[in-house]
């Protein structure tokens, strides 16, 4: 091999590590050895399934004058709520495979790392072999993340599941998009 073929060989080894370490890094989990598991990784997928509990607050004002102001309605989202409520639906999604609602649910940013195909072929191959999936804990957030370019408002909660016979527990991440809960996993090696 030239120079030139080592060159490019080391550049995009460097490239598929960052890739797979940021990736490692914003969907980490654990198996029971202490290990990183993809499997895990992929269950960090978060669980968002219902449509988001919404609180509503009208604020009317008037002025010194006789004259009435329209009122104004504020909309704000229930997270904690409405990830308890997704996740139901994601797991009811896992075990009908309904692959279509999966996909539909994906965070923006999964397909902005990943392209769909690639992860309609994960969420086949991995996530509908998930069983019994669940939230284990409180949700926390948000932070904001980077993640395929965009920040993030991100929450995540504790979940167990079985995969393939075997128990496990790891983090979940959701966001939302206009008031809906999305999930994140990372659809293959990168």
């Amino acid at each position: 091999m030239n120079r030139k073929s080592v060159g490019l060989v080391m550049i995009v080894s460097g490239l598929i590590m960052a890739l797979v370490g940021l990736a490692g890094w914003i969907f980490s989990g654990n198996d029971a050895s202490g290990e990183t598991s993809t499997t895990i990784a992929a269950s960090t997928t978060s669980l968002p399934t219902t449509l988001p509990e919404t609180s509503t607050s009208t604020t009317t004002s008037e002025p010194a004058t006789t004259t009435t102001m329209p009122s104004t309605t504020t909309t704000t989202i229930d997270a904690s709520g409405s990830i308890q409520g997704f996740v139901p639906a994601f797991a009811d999604a896992i075990a009908r495979e309904d692959v279509d609602f999966l996909i539909a649910t994906l965070h923006p940013s999964v397909l902005a790392l990943f392209d769909e195909e690639s992860c309609r072929t994960f969420i086949t191959e991995e996530i509908l072999e998930l069983e019994q999936y669940r939230l284990i804990g409180e949700i926390a957030g948000p932070t904001t993340q980077l993640v395929g370019g965009m920040e993030v408002d991100m929450y995540q909660g504790a979940v167990a599941f079985a995969f393939r016979g075997q128990e496990f527990t790891s983090e979940a991440a959701f966001a939302f998009v206009d008031g809906q809960t999305r999930w994140f996993t990372q659809c293959g090696s990168g």
